[in-house]
């Protein structure tokens, strides 16, 4: 056979013209399957609406029922959907694919299932998510207290539609696929992470020293390692947004180990302000939380820029000599297990935690040499990124799904239907 017909037979679109059609139509709509035999006092798995994020599945709890079968008691089958119908704009739907036998779910949801063969479930469980479904939800809920809709709603809401249900089912592989790859890489993160905490609480604690080093570890204060410098002050709302200096935010010394220029905001400064600076090197930790898990968190300004300061939620430490003492070290120290520990144990308040910059500074750490130092922070540093690296392609796979979803659940893009080839 030549690469040509062979080329042809495996070339050819699906056909058709998509109608728009409403779930009640292709779906039954919280169907009702409950064994009345069931002895009430049975143990089932039930899934609630916070146990769900964006189809990911992230836990479920074992139930004992006491009262009569009801719609809360719908055992769940292979391929059902979960629709989630209590603030559906959060999209807490889910594909069931028989993640645990005798499951249930909250009402919360209504359930979807498959109509005689019309519709494949993961068709209908990714047309969920897409921007038409959604405006339609938006309308339903518009002037309402309570964000939810009902099982009428559900039943109404339309989506488009292909004639032939081989078409549906290769939109869902292709779709099923992506999502395969989005929970794997998830997973790896996950992994890696875990893998990285392990690392710091050997490393940072000098329970394991890397290769050719054996030197004691020296008590320090951290008052004799640097001094603290607070954040822009006297500043109101109208300030921030726009000017020509720029302010690192708080979120960016939460959620970052080492912070650029991404990390920052614009903010108005005027010539003469006495403000503290932020330069580069510069450790910077966030003072005021509403959890005190989240004080003291160390991240390090890894580049210089002019006219940069800090947000007033945090405050600036500088190291008096980087050649004895290593800022991205420190910030990793205090997001270890240890120097969360002591850290946490500095917290202050009751609804909103503080932390006292005396007490900061008059804090005793096991600091090993400089070299050390190095060595330690540029194995986290390496994993961070690696770590990094698997997030950007993640973020960039989502991407892609949505962009395949835009196309392909709507028709404007048609698969390739496989021939079969004799």
């Amino acid at each position: 056979m030549s690469i040509a017909k062979t080329h042809s037979q495996t070339s050819h679109k699906f056909g058709g013209e998509w109608k728009t059609k409403q779930l009640q139509d292709i779906l039954d709509i919280n169907p009702q399957n409950f064994p009345s035999n069931t002895n009430p006092d049975y143990k089932f798995n039930y899934i609630s609406l916070e146990q769900v994020d964006s189809g990911r599945l992230l836990g479920y709890s074992e139930e004992v029922f006491q009262t009569a079968p009801s719609r809360a008691q719908r055992i769940l089958q292979s391929g059902d959907v979960l629709m989630s119908t209590v603030r559906p704009n959060l999209m807490a739907h889910l594909f069931f694919r028989d993640q645990m036998p005798n499951a249930v779910c909250s009402t919360g949801f209504a359930v979807l299932r498959s109509k005689r063969n019309l519709s494949d479930p993961y068709f209908i469980f990714a047309q969920l998510f897409t921007q038409n479904v959604n405006d339609q939800i938006a309308k339903i809920l518009a002037g309402s207290n309570y964000p939810a809709i009902n099982s009428r709603d559900v039943k109404l809401i339309e989506i488009p539609y292909p004639p032939q249900i081989s078409e549906q089912r290769a939109i869902a592989e292709a779709l099923s696929d992506v999502d395969g790859l989005l929970n794997a890489l998830e997973a790896l993160i996950a992994k890696k992470q875990a893998i990285k905490q392990a690392v710091m609480q050997q490393l940072l604690t000098g329970k394991t020293r890397l290769p050719g080093f054996s030197e004691a570890w020296e008590k320090t204060r951290m008052g004799g390692i640097g001094s603290i410098y607070g954040g822009l002050s006297g500043k109101s709302k109208v300030d921030f947004g726009g000017g020509h200096a720029r302010y690192v935010t708080f979120l960016g010394v939460l959620e970052n180990v080492i912070l650029d220029v991404r990390h920052t905001e614009r903010v108005h400064v005027g010539q003469g302000e006495s403000q503290n600076s932020v330069m580069k090197g510069d450790l910077l930790f966030n003072a005021s939380s509403e959890t005190p898990g989240d004080l003291a968190i160390g991240a390090v300004m890894d580049e210089q820029l002019d006219n940069l300061y800090l947000n007033s939620f945090c405050f600036g430490f500088r190291v008096h000599d980087e050649h004895k003492h290593v800022p991205l070290f420190l910030a990793y120290f205090s997001r270890g297990s240890v120097g969360r520990s002591i850290m946490n144990a500095l917290a202050q308040g009751a609804t909103r935690y503080n932390i006292s910059k005396n007490q900061f500074l008059a804090l005793e750490l096991s600091i090993p040499p400089c070299d050390e130092q190095h060595a330690i922070a540029s194995v986290l540093s390496d994993m961070d990124a690696e770590i990094a690296a698997l997030e950007q392609r993640r973020d960039k796979t989502h991407s892609i799904k949505q962009g395949m979803m835009q196309q392909l659940l709507t028709g404007r893009a048609r698969l390739v239907k496989p021939n079969a080839i004799g």
